[in-house]
């Protein structure tokens, strides 16, 4: 697909001069209207280029073989601006489907009048490259019935699993929406200061704004399905009421990721009595879903795989913090419902605002990995399911 060929194509057009007595034919009517669709496509292709301006999500069925796409608007390769409401399709062959956004041109049979209207659809192959279409996923099924799954690594999708790396995305980008929730009224200021350092130096440098509302124990409302990632503060104590926990509860269900982690300032010990409240809710929710024993999962360097350590930077394992124990704890888990809970002992709250332990001064290495480090933080949080 060549758009700056289709630019050119536009751009070459003629555009048609009237004249007294000229006749009004269908022709004339068109080219005439044409004109003026032709240049809004240029001006779309010239100025914004094609790809998904918004919306057109797609997301699998929980253990089944449909996806859900949403609403959205695109420009395609020509220039078109195309919109469409929500779909769901039930894949019902193996091997590999597309799921494209393609422009067609069909005819209405009850008035036997031509429109231009366009629609999603899952060829059994990819359409040539003379063909102008928007991909929105693909998906390598191992057998018919197989249920289709989000990918554990989106850089490289499984059997199974939606595969997303060829969607073209422009326009305007989304908010990414945080909340740091101090459940303890003994965490330093430094801490959330540090978080709101962590969102200029993102938002700089990837021109994504980052929106962040702190909230105490007792401020945090229920409505929190607006936030991509909500990070909970303890030190000395974990103080969350049943009315707290169980909007929290809800937000994990709802594929929202917790995470929680230590603020360490004038603190020695571990884990601390936070840490230890922290862990035992989350065993207690995982209990109530028919999960016994719950173990979160380090993230360490013995070489298991989790997206933290590898989107957009590269890690074995996860750097040191405001204070750097041994050892250090970086645990995940998904097992309850669709949701990402996190936990850390290692305070980078605190090292985003530039400190750490015992009054030491970070080095260059040092603040280059944190921050590193939180880039991946909240880009996981850009992929938060809904």
């Amino acid at each position: 697909m060549n758009w700056l060929k289709s630019l050119q194509n536009i751009l070459d057009q003629n555009r048609l001069a009237p004249h007294d007595g000229m006749s009004i034919t269908v022709d004339v009517w068109n080219r005439a209207h044409n004109h003026h669709a032709d240049q809004l496509r240029a001006a779309l292709l010239a100025t914004r280029g094609w790809g998904i301006v918004s919306g057109f999500e797609v997301k699998p069925d929980t253990n089944t073989r449909r996806i859900h796409v949403s609403g959205g608007i695109a420009i395609d390769p020509e220039g078109r601006l195309l919109t469409l409401g929500e779909r769901t399709f039930e894949l019902d062959e193996s091997g590999t489907t597309y799921i494209i956004l393609k422009y067609e041109n069909l005819v209405r049979v009850t008035t036997d009048a031509q429109h231009d209207v366009w629609e999603v659809y899952k060829p059994k192959k990819i359409p040539n490259e003379n063909e102008y279409y928007l991909e929105l996923a693909r998906i390598n099924r191992s057998q018919v019935n197989s249920a289709i799954k989000i990918a554990t690594n989106p850089a490289s999708p499984g059997m199974d699993e939606l595969d997303l790396r060829f969607r073209i995305t422009i326009g305007a980008k989304i908010p990414l929406q945080l909340a740091v929730v101090k459940v303890d009224t003994n965490v330093a200021d430094e801490h959330l200061h540090g978080w709101r350092v962590l969102a200029g130096e993102v938002a700089y440098t990837t021109s994504r704004p980052i929106l962040i509302d702190e909230y105490t124990n007792q401020s945090l409302a229920e409505d929190l399905d607006q936030y991509d990632m909500i990070c909970l503060v303890g030190r000395d104590q974990f103080n969350l009421d049943t009315a707290r926990k169980k909007y929290l509860r809800n937000y994990v269900k709802a594929g929202g990721i917790l995470f929680y982690e230590s603020c360490r300032q004038n603190l020695r010990a571990y884990p601390s009595n936070a840490d230890r409240a922290f862990q035992d809710w989350i065993r207690e929710e995982a209990k109530n879903e028919g999960i016994s024993n719950l173990q979160l999962d380090p993230l360490d360097a013995s070489g298991n795989y989790d997206p933290l350590k590898l989107t957009p930077y590269l890690f074995r394992r996860p750097p040191r913090g405001y204070d750097d124990p041994n050892p250090r704890e970086f645990k995940t888990t998904r097992a309850i419902q669709k949701g990402t809970i996190l936990f850390s002992n290692l305070d980078y709250g605190c090292a985003f605002s530039g400190r750490l332990a015992n009054n030491n001064q970070p080095t260059r290495t040092d603040l280059r990995e944190i921050f590193e480090w939180g880039h991946n933080l909240l880009a996981l949080a850009s992929r938060r399911l809904r």
